[in-house]
């Protein structure tokens, strides 16, 4: 059995040494390193290039021009020799257990994908727990699958690559995700979902076994209309697998309140933190919600008891924005369509 860890690397320095030392110290099992660097300009590729020179025989990189991460991760697959693919982000590190708890779990339950656990780190040195509620050692298989199903639909932190080992009969190479035009936000969340389908057998294990660099500065600096692209594609794309998964009407419905906030939190970002100006906010608003079909299936299944109280904490501060920003009033006549159809769904 071989692993692959895939790394895209893209102006890390201050953190790659500190990845790479946490995977190379691994063992457990024979694994490959793949280094893929997307055009760097601060001197990572050339801290890849130094690992490789040291380790040729496990450390291996790949030179590239800048694509984003998506398209990135998506050529390490396709480079990787294991009969497993690990994903680490070149600013995270994994624990010394890492590999030896993921080999454990493949060998004793014959799985498609190995779950874990994970913890994340602040700048200011302190770490809290990821919050994932599963208890103990699990294995979804069957019907069993829904419980996972959900919980992927549901919560953002059963999205990521890097919290989780797969199995290279369950990766869909074939599939094109380009025509997603998304680069480095969300695409975790596109991919995974595919692999879920796939995997017969999953396992979760309750180690912590990856930490997770948060930057709170570094990821408000990234809202911009490209993240909410990202967004609002991986919100709609999670009807096709509320249809495929045949999930029950609940969770249907929990997902339509978790899409009405997404909207929401929208035209929150649309009318406060944009640079558009007020017709091409009213134009872009109408593109991307509400002749959204996919909006129009949220509203539908939409039930109050599912929506978190966000949504009316967030109703007065944007009608008195979009009331002092726009003299025609046509987002606030959008916005109170949005609410009057919700109202009707109470």
């Amino acid at each position: 059995m071989l692993i692959s860890y895939l790394i895209p690397v893209y102006n890390v320095k201050p953190y790659l040494s500190q990845c790479l030392d946490s995977i190379l110290a691994q063992q457990g099992a024979d694994f490959e390193v793949v280094l893929l660097d997307d055009g760097s300009t601060d001197g990572s590729g050339q801290i890849c290039d130094r690992y490789a020179e040291a380790q040729p025989d496990i450390v291996r990189v790949i030179h590239k021009e800048n694509e984003g991460l998506l398209a990135t991760r998506r050529r390490g697959f396709l480079e990787a020799k294991g009969d497993w693919f690990v994903c680490v982000d070149s600013d995270d590190y994994i624990k010394e257990n890492h590999l030896q708890t993921i080999a454990d779990a493949i060998r004793q339950y014959d799985c498609d994908m190995v779950m874990f656990d994970y913890e994340s780190f602040y700048p200011d040195g302190h770490t809290e727990p990821s919050g994932i509620d599963i208890a103990g050692v699990q294995v979804f298989e069957g019907d069993n699958k829904n419980d996972i199903y959900e919980k992927r639909l549901l919560k953002n932190k059963y999205n990521n690559m890097c919290f989780r080992a797969v199995k290279r009969s369950v990766m869909d190479f074939e599939t094109d995700y380009s025509v997603y035009g998304v680069r480095n936000m969300c695409e975790d969340a596109l991919q995974v979902l595919e692999l879920y389908t796939r995997a017969e057998r999953i396992v979760f294990v309750p180690e912590a076994l990856y930490a997770y660099r948060r930057n709170i500065a570094s990821i408000s600096a990234n809202i911009s209309m490209d993240y909410w692209h990202a967004v609002l594609t991986c919100t709609d794309l999670g009807w096709k697998y509320i249809e495929l998964w045949n999930m029950p009407q609940e969770t249907a419905a929990a997902y339509g309140a978790r899409c009405v906030s997404v909207y929401c939190d929208f035209l929150a970002w649309l009318t406060a933190g944009s640079k558009l100006d007020p017709q091409q906010q009213e134009a872009v608003f109408r593109e991307r919600v509400l002749q959204n079909e996919k909006f129009t299936l949220a509203v539908k299944r939409y039930q109050k008891k599912y929506l978190a109280t966000r949504y009316l904490r967030l109703r007065n501060p944007l009608v008195v924005r979009c009331v002092q920003r726009f003299r025609s009033c046509r987002m606030v006549k959008m916005l109170f369509r949005l609410e009057r159809v919700l109202r009707q769904k109470r």
